[in-house]
């Protein structure tokens, strides 16, 4: 172990400082703090021209004296602290020639600033051995990128053999001509493989190369007009990070041109991806120089590659490159089995069913953040927030464009009393209820199951059919005993429930940023599809006058009103010991209704006119979640009646963990709870 005494101190080449009203504010490419001193700003600008690399920190204490070096700590430690002040170890157990030290100077000042033994990583990232593969210009670009930044041990190989080596080629490059797809001898011993663009890259992924144990593959590829570098699974094995494939399903998914179709018709022909303007020697250049710094920073150990959850898209026709996050994909993914989890979720809900529901709180910015993660373009299974031309008046309203999971995009709206985010935050959790509802987790490993299997949910079930297809685990809150039920219920709109064996009024899906919110808004969907059906079916509802009440649903009544809104609410009862009221209204698009479930009838009345108002305020065609998750049905559909709201009767209730890999991956949970009443589910 080196002594501190003998390092030295060496700020960021990227740092810039100002003086501010507190003190001194720091700041780089990518993040910014402060320190509050009365005279912090003097004091440093006459001391920092010793944190250049030039000192150690004996000949600094010796040059400063005690007390002044104690004076310092105030500024070394929260640059410490926060990256942007090195204390760079010396290395001296790495060797490197003088030639090999004067040539690679400014790699290793580079690295200086971001690790604190840039010898160190600079001999790793000297001696890794890199493998390349490909014919045209970016394999080429690429291996010249590399050897030019230090790589000492670098392999091109040619998959086909009228490819012309490069002119010139460094004595670090070993040229072999093969084909990898045939000769798997040749790409043994890479550290990293480096797929660029060309028929034997495209047949290598498409076999599964980039999934292989112990391998680390960075695939270079071509879709449309987009040249794109990543994803790398850097983690190695037993890493859940994206793969290649989750990449191409994600962008596949989003496509809104012909450029999928492109994509898979010629790489499934053996031919390069990509269209003309990908091939462009200039632009195969820059994407060469964007995967060879990709390697850099993975092999030296110095910086965070992008492409560990991310692609690095290249856009050919402008030379924007911009970054993409890439989440595991569902469609492709099996789900580990998490009997801690699915265990928390039954306690909660029984805990949840013992006592009054706790009314909903007022949301903040902040707990949209975690749902952010799953929205934008490309990538995310919800691609936009449609709420910058919305009128924000007298709602805050807003929708989320759902793009992975229905045949086409859906708009979902969300409404909120207070902040666009709360509107935000409604519209992008009912958005991944929608998700969720396309997808049948299939588990890891599943053997047939040992516990019962429940294949009829009350009469929500088609008895002329008989479910088939996998099962998931679900845990009877009432008993604690684990059965097994039908994918196809806990997912009604999937490929497992083609045959429509099951209905959407098997149960509720919910979403949160832990299990016990996420508990909490299964039930609560749950008791709205109970009340529904039972409504539709064999009972009625009752009519709410409106009468003193709270403030807001005051003021929810008060805003229909000078909207000519002219709602009629009614009281589904209790279900699930929360009180269910449906809000239903005339407008110029159709009838619009919703339905909500709240701890009070009060607070289920604001929450259905909170969404009938906000579908009326949006004005889009954006329907209300209940119109949107019931399309067979109707307002009309609820019969009214006059003594009273129907009883709800205490259904078992089976809950399941249906967190798919998207949202396990942003720190999301999700839960459905299936309801059964008992005695009269078909267990077999």
């Amino acid at each position: 172990m080196i002594e501190t005494a003998g390092q030295r101190y060496r700020l960021r080449r990227d740092t810039m400082f100002s003086e501010s009203s507190q003190g001194i504010y720091f700041s780089n490419s990518t993040s910014g703090f402060e320190i509050c001193g009365d005279h912090a700003y003097r004091a440093f600008r006459a001391v920092y021209p010793l944190l250049e690399g030039e000192y150690t920190e004996a000949e600094l204490r010796e040059a400063l004296g005690e007390e002044a070096w104690e004076r310092l700590q105030i500024f070394i430690g929260p640059l410490r602290e926060h990256g942007y002040l090195r204390l760079v170890d010396p290395c001296e157990d790495i060797v490197l020639d003088g030639a090999t030290e004067m040539r690679f100077d400014d790699q290793l000042n580079f690295l200086s600033h971001y690790t604190d033994e840039p010898r160190r990583a600079f001999s790793r990232f000297r001696s890794a051995p890199l493998v390349v593969v490909g014919d045209g210009e970016c394999a080429r670009a690429l291996v010249r990128a590399l050897t030019d930044n230090g790589a000492g041990d670098v392999r091109l190989v040619l998959p086909t053999s009228d490819a012309e080596p490069p002119v010139d080629a460094p004595p670090e490059v070993r040229v072999v001509r093969g084909d990898p797809r045939t000769d798997h001898d040749i790409l043994q011993g890479a550290q990293v493989l480096i797929l660029t663009p060309c028929a034997a890259s495209s047949d290598l992924l498409l076999h599964g190369v980039d999934e292989e144990p112990g391998r680390l593959v960075l695939p270079v590829w071509a879709f449309g007009d987009e040249l794109i570098v990543g994803p790398v699974n850097w983690g190695g094995t037993g890493s859940q990070g994206p793969r290649w494939a989750d990449a191409v399903q994600s962008l596949t998914t989003h496509d809104t041109d012909s450029a999928s179709s492109l994509f898979w018709s010629r790489a499934w022909a053996g031919m390069p991806t990509g269209r003309e303007t990908t091939w462009v020697p200039a632009v195969e250049r820059m994407i060469a120089v964007i995967a060879a710094f990709e390697v850099f920073k993975a092999t030296t150990g110095a910086m965070e590659p992008e492409t560990g959850e991310s692609i690095l898209v290249l856009d050919c026709h402008t030379g924007e490159t911009r970054r993409h996050r890439v989440l595991p994909n569902r469609l492709l993914r099996t789900v580990s089995q998490n009997s801690e989890r699915l265990a928390e979720m039954a306690r909660a809900a029984a805990e949840s069913l013992a006592r009054p529901p706790e009314p909903a709180g007022r949301i903040l910015p902040e707990d949209l953040d975690a749902y952010t993660d799953l929205v934008g373009e490309r990538t995310f299974p919800i691609s936009e927030f449609l709420d910058e031309d919305l009128e924000q008046l007298p709602l805050k309203v807003s929708a989320a464009r759902l793009v992975d999971g229905p045949p086409k995009p859906v708009n979902v709206g969300g409404a909120d009393l207070w902040n666009v985010a709360g509107a935000r935050l409604d519209a992008v959790r009912r958005a991944l209820a929608l998700h969720l509802e396309h997808w049948a987790p299939v588990r890891e490993g599943q053997a047939p199951p040992s516990a019962s299997v429940v294949d009829s949910l009350d009469s929500r079930l088609r008895h002329d059919l008989k479910p088939t297809g996998p099962t998931v685990s679900a845990i009877d809150v009432a008993t604690g005993d684990t059965l097994s039920v039908r994918a196809a219920a806990t997912a009604t709109l999937s490929p497992a429930n083609s045959a429509s064996a099951y209905v959407r009024s098997c149960g509720g899906t919910g979403v949160g940023h832990n299990v016990r919110e996420a508990v909490e808004d299964a039930l609560a969907s749950a008791a709205v599809e109970l009340a529904l059906h039972a409504v539709t079916t064999d009972g009625a509802g009752v009519v709410l006058h409106e009468q003193d009440t709270d403030d807001k649903t005051a003021f929810l009544y008060s805003c229909a009103r000078d909207m000519e809104i002219v709602p009629e609410l009614i009281d589904l009862g209790v279900w699930l010991g929360r009180h269910v009221v449906v809000a239903r209204a005339d407008s110029p698009s159709g009838p619009l209704w919703e339905a909500a479930a709240e701890d009070t009838t009060d607070g289920a009345v604001a929450a259905a006119l909170t969404g009938l108002i906000g579908a009326f305020q949006r004005g889009d065609g954006t329907s209300t979640w209940t119109s949107l998750s019931h399309p067979g049905l109707t307002g009309a559909s609820i019969a009214v009646a006059e003594d009273g709201a129907p009883v709800g009767r205490e259904p078992r209730i089976l809950i399941c963990d249906i967190t798919s890999p998207e949202l396990d991956a942003v720190g999301l949970v999700a839960c459905k709870v299936l309801t059964e009443d008992a005695g009269e589910g078909t267990v077999q």
